[in-house]
């Protein structure tokens, strides 16, 4: 297939999708308060390379009905395709994308943990929103197995903070469901040098009166 990303053509050479998911089941709160289980919507893996660049290259892309997230590592370069959240265009719900070469990121931190300690996986849900919603989590590694799972009403302006686990990875998944209704998918890859936490938050776009997901990283 080929690609253009950030500035960058790319003809890549890719094996068959993986479903990474099945047979596995989510659990559902319905509007009643009563909790269902049903099966989850199909995710898959996509892995390749680039053309001609079988020993300095590597791509990995993370599909399911909505959502598209994707890394092409080429000759030292990262490429990154994200999902910022959802916008409204013409009435019409889209999901917001963005794409970048890691080495346009420029990042500021100041570290209080010592260089090497092992940082634990953590993240952070938000409800920045004036009204309350329900807001599923699934966390996932990189192979596709379901490390976590749980259902959170949170309030206007409640935050929640699920205990640390340990950071066996180097990239994960995050799958949200905003009110039963609303998608979105996160690559977080941890800080390797300082603490960092993913920070997934429900926001409102006040145009249009619709709340969305929006992720980022936590550094400290």
């Amino acid at each position: 297939m080929q690609l253009y990303l950030a500035g960058t053509d790319f003809v890549l050479e890719m094996e068959p999708g993986i479903w990474v998911n099945e047979g596995m089941t989510e659990s559902i709160q319905n509007e009643d308060g009563t909790i269902t289980e049903q099966e989850m919507e199909p995710i898959y893996q996509y892995t390749g390379i680039v053309r001609d660049q079988q020993e300095t290259s590597n791509v990995l892309f993370t599909i399911d009905n909505q959502i598209v997230l994707g890394t092409v590592y080429s000759n030292t370069e990262t490429y990154v395709i994200e999902q910022l959240g959802w916008g409204m265009d013409n009435n019409t719900k889209r999901t917001v994308y963005v794409a970048y070469k890691e080495s346009d990121v420029e990042y500021t931190t100041i570290s209080s943990y010592p260089s090497g300690k092992e940082f634990p996986l953590e993240f952070l849900v938000s409800n920045g929103d004036e009204y309350p919603h329900i807001i599923s989590v699934e966390l996932f590694d990189s192979t596709g197995t379901l490390l976590y799972t749980n259902i959170y009403a949170l309030d206007s302006h409640e935050y929640v903070h699920p205990p640390e686990m340990k950071n066996t990875d180097e990239n994960y998944i995050f799958k949200v469901t905003l009110d039963n209704n609303i998608t979105g998918m996160y690559n977080f890859t941890p800080d390797t040098y300082d603490y960092s936490a993913a920070d997934i938050y429900i926001t409102n776009n006040y145009d249009t009166g619709k709340a969305y997901i929006s992720f980022g990283m936590m550094v400290s």
